[in-house]
């Protein structure tokens, strides 16, 4: 199953466009997880709330893999975590070379 995480900044920060992005990525809003925290660690509610209900095989979904944390070693940590879970995340804007379409392929 995927689910989509969005984490602006600050309460200043916009979270729209990221949910937008990520429900036209076919995540429906019920299993969408916001935060609106600084990314200085990966401890935001939203983000703890989606980890603990990530199930083997499951994916989360981000924009940019920055919005997981703002330090790139918290991040890999993370996503190392996951993995070790069999939880794999997304990021929109990466490259899928998988795809025989896809411009890396």
């Amino acid at each position: 199953m995927e689910f989509g995480y969005a984490r602006a900044s600050d309460v200043k920060q916009d979270l729209d466009g990221q949910i937008a992005a990520l429900t036209a990525a076919g995540i429906p809003p019920e299993r969408l997880y916001v935060d609106k925290k600084s990314g200085t660690t990966v401890d935001g509610p939203g983000l703890r709330q989606l980890i603990a209900s990530a199930r083997a095989g499951d994916v989360i979904v981000v924009t940019t893999l920055d919005r997981l944390g703002r330090k790139v070693g918290d991040t890999l940590n993370l996503t190392h975590k996951l993995a070790e879970r069999n939880v794999r995340v997304r990021d929109l804007g990466e490259l899928d070379a998988r795809s025989p379409d896809a411009p890396m392929a």
